[in-house]
């Protein structure tokens, strides 16, 4: 078989998988936020290796997906949510005997997220603990930030009080007085905190955390390098949890599914590539086993969102 017509064959299967797999909608989050930076690199490397449409969808966070993705009066299936916030949903489903999270599959862990607690250096916070009485931004409802806070707040002991905003609000309300820190949980480095030292009228400092009452159990050690933000000078002692990717079941089809296993082996095929060119923390993703093609469904699945 002569090389050109190796090259037809091969773009033709590539266009024949793309007509048979659907698009998929991912439900990411904010535009300037972690979660829409890997669903933008899962597009693009399932489009230029796979030959599978997938559509990043932004949102304003992830306790937001998971509504949209439990709500029958919507087409949502696909979503990444925190795994804490997840954790949290699914102990709720069994202290209330509800079934919210049933139907949610986890189709694979993702990239880790650090927890960011950050100040101006003149509010001379040092640690978490001298945020007792203090004002902390947490982000919005929609966003699961404010949970992890809260899991925070509850489990060490240190009663600040809550303002939840926006995060693109947060900053401007430090630098005002109007808050004493803001915590934000992504896997950075986060957009909204990559900022020219010189431009700041005051410096911004992020805060080493540390294990007490024993808030940090379910989290993992990890670190923020100094590297990561222009004006950081020190590596920062943090603590992370993972990004999930979940589907609902009861909103798919069989074929939707084969697709949905299909861009898990895409990533997983692809990951070396996912580490070299998109967001730095897909170095922290695991792949545990050699994930294999899913068996191609015989026509397109409809799915218009």
């Amino acid at each position: 078989m002569n090389r050109k017509l190796t090259i037809m064959l091969a773009l033709l299967l590539v266009v024949s998988i793309s007509n048979i797999l659907g698009q998929i909608n991912i439900l990411s989050g904010p535009i300037n936020g972690s979660y829409n930076r890997f669903a933008d690199d899962i597009v693009k490397v399932m489009a230029e290796k796979e030959g599978i449409e997938v559509v990043n969808m932004p949102t304003q966070g992830s306790a937001a997906n998971f509504k949209f993705l439990i709500d029958p009066e919507t087409k949502a299936q696909v979503a990444f949510i925190q795994s804490d916030y997840f954790s949290l949903l699914k102990a709720k489903d069994l202290v209330e005997n509800t079934h919210k999270t049933g139907s949610i599959k986890v189709i694979m862990p993702l990239a880790k997220e650090q927890i960011h607690l950050f100040t101006r250096k003149s509010n001379n916070i040092t640690r978490l603990q001298d945020l007792d009485n203090q004002r902390l931004g947490v982000g919005t409802d929609d966003q699961s930030s404010s949970f992890t806070a809260e899991i925070i707040r509850k489990r060490s002991k240190v009663n600040w009080y809550p303002n939840k905003l926006n995060y693109d609000k947060m900053l401007k309300k430090i630098y005002s007085g109007n808050l004493e820190a803001g915590l934000i949980v992504g896997s950075a480095p986060l957009a909204m905190l990559d900022i020219d030292p010189q431009i700041m009228v005051d410096e911004l400092v992020l805060i080493d955390l540390n294990d007490f009452n024993g808030w940090a159990e379910n989290y993992e050690n990890d670190v923020i390098k100094a590297d990561e933000y222009p004006w950081l000078d020190k590596d920062i002692e943090t603590f992370s949890l993972r990004t999930l990717l979940i589907v609902n079941m009861d909103k798919i089809s069989g074929d939707e599914e084969k697709t949905i296993e299909a861009i898990k082996a895409g990533i997983a095929k692809n990951i070396e590539y996912l580490k070299a060119d998109g967001h730095p923390r897909w170095s922290t993703v695991k792949v545990t086993q050699e994930a294999t093609p899913a068996q191609l469904p015989a026509a397109a699945p409809s799915t218009q969102q």
